[in-house]
């Protein structure tokens, strides 16, 4: 959230957020407080019709918050509060907020919220609904739905992290309401290409080197960020000047899910599975009826599933899975405006022909330990404090990495991917700092240069 555009203001590169980005920022700066103080990741779906209520980002031109009971009224200000049964309102298909303990006590705890009121735990969840839905629209009766009410609040896993990856329960379809998760499974069908072609995804690591070529002169790359961690690596560009004709940013997001088999090779099936479970949390991640708000997709060409907001939308977003990779698309004034961007794209990362999605492989790892007579043949490392490096050699290049400690004994300071000489592959270097003594376990992750297919490798460290 502290990230910078062009202008280098930071906070400036985001500058929307949702309830779960408002939910989430709470979550973490209450983890702060005294250990005991564990506050709960609420779900409501559904919420409902709001109330004429202040919704963080709906203000006038001075900037004063301004009241509103129709949340997705787009640019124009005079449907910001419409008349409760107007047909076309629209209201919270899903609502995050946060709870004051965990477990969660419907008739005990007091409700945050930093999207709608705000709510700033002065009320208990019963009080908190009643205020902030209406219940009075014949809109439900319309639309099939109903208001939200204290029984179906649901305790989420909210934060799980805050180095960048994406993480997903295993089970995330189970836990949605059976009305939602069955629409959610439609759009996962309906998204599906009856024959598609042998496809991959590649080069998405080095978008500064080609997007010139594929997008024209004008278009640069305000943000880039690529990130590997369990199973996951991560390319997100924000791409500035991609069309003469709208300002507007263009978002790439690619996500590679690497699942191995027990020989050490990618398990496409298993990889597979895993981009489509990225796929239903894109769905359900947000606020809007699924149904209205997605319809297959027009680039099927490109992988063997494919979705985009429907035309009536005024934001364009596009998303495509193809094997074990999710491309997600946002910007331009709608998904229309949006597909000669996206085409040219995936034209360019796209390859039909077959291609062996290798992983890489953890060559050898060694120990770098100042002052130490046995560098490369210990893994003990003396006093806290104390700063060591750890290097692995890869056989083949190599676009990002990362370490996961376990525990507080370690923190990784930083690392560097070289050149190894006279050798292809590259060798990536850790730099840690001890904390505590004991025995630490540390995840050390790596993603493929072309593919971002990842590996990981566990290196156990001594501090005496």
């Amino acid at each position: 959230h502290q990230a910078a555009d062009e202008s280098g203001t930071f906070g400036s590169l985001y500058r929307h957020v949702n309830c779960m980005d408002q939910a989430a920022m709470l979550e973490l700066l209450c983890s702060f407080g005294p250990p005991h103080a564990k506050t709960s990741w609420l779900v409501q779906q559904p919420f409902g019709y709001i109330n004429e209520m202040y919704l963080i980002g709906i203000v006038d031109t001075s900037g004063q918050l301004q009241l509103c009971n129709n949340p997705f009224h787009g640019t124009d200000a005079t449907l910001r509060v419409v008349d409760k049964d107007m047909r076309g309102r629209t209201s919270f298909y899903c609502h995050v907020y946060i709870g004051q303990s965990k477990p969660f006590s419907t008739t005990n705890d007091h409700i945050f919220d930093g999207t709608a009121g705000p709510s700033i735990g002065n009320k208990l969840a019963e009080q908190y609904l009643h205020e902030a839905i209406d219940r009075n629209t014949r809109l439900y009766e319309v639309t099939g739905t109903s208001p939200g009410t204290v029984d179906n609040i649901m305790e989420g896993d909210g934060v799980t992290g805050t180095d960048g990856q994406f993480w997903r329960p295993t089970a995330i379809l189970e836990l949605a309401p059976a009305r939602f998760r069955e629409c959610v499974l439609n759009l996962l069908r309906s998204s599906a290409i009856s024959n598609p072609n042998i496809i991959s995804q590649i080069q998405w690591a080095h978008v500064p080197e080609w997007i010139n070529t594929v997008l024209g002169s004008r278009c640069e790359v305000a943000f880039g960020h690529v990130s590997v961690g369990n199973a996951t690596a991560q390319a997100l560009w924000l791409l500035s000047g991609a069309n003469e004709e709208d300002t507007t940013k263009l978002r790439v997001d690619v996500r590679v899910e690497t699942h191995l088999s027990e020989n050490g090779d990618l398990n496409p099936e298993r990889s597979a599975m895993a981009a489509c479970d990225c796929l239903a949390s894109i769905i359900m991640s947000t606020d809007r009826d699924p149904d209205d708000l997605w319809i297959q997709g027009t680039l099927s060409e490109y992988g063997e599933k494919s979705l985009q907001y429907a035309d009536h939308i005024p934001a364009g977003r596009i998303v495509i899975v193809s094997g074990n990779v999710v491309v997600d698309m946002r910007g331009a004034s709608s998904s229309a405006a949006l597909e000669p961007l996206a085409r040219r794209l995936l034209t360019h990362t796209t390859s039909h022909e077959p291609f062996s999605l290798h992983v890489p492989t953890v060559v050898n790892h060694s120990f770098e330990i100042p002052g130490c007579s046995q560098n490369g043949a210990t893994n003990v490392v003396d006093g806290i404090g104390a700063q060591f490096t750890v290097r692995c050699c890869l056989d083949s290049s190599v676009a990002a990495a990362s370490a996961d400690v376990h525990g507080d004994g370690l923190l990784l300071s930083k690392y560097s991917i070289e050149d190894m000489d006279g050798e292809a592959g590259r060798a990536v270097i850790f730099t840690f700092i001890t904390r505590d003594l004991g025995v630490h376990d540390v995840d050390l992750y790596f993603a493929h240069s072309s593919t971002l297919t990842s590996v990981s490798k566990r290196v156990e460290v001594e501090v005496v």
